[in-house]
């Protein structure tokens, strides 16, 4: 990953599900999805909210 010229490629997008699907869900259980989706990003990348957001990471992921 050090190497000149690395990169990621391929990267998927986030992607929720199609509005009338997810307003057909109650909303004890979309609340449950986006608080997941959060945790997943902050995985992934080490910001809750992507890394767009401007953030600053915590330390238990920041490299």
């Amino acid at each position: 990953m050090a190497a000149d010229g690395f990169e990621v490629l391929g990267q998927a997008t986030l992607q929720l599900p199609a509005a009338p699907v997810w307003a057909a869900l109650p909303l004890p259980a979309r609340e449950r999805a986006m608080a997941w989706l959060r945790h997943i990003r902050e995985v992934e990348t080490g910001l809750p909210d992507g890394p767009s957001s401007g953030g600053k990471s915590r330390p238990e992921y920041d490299p």
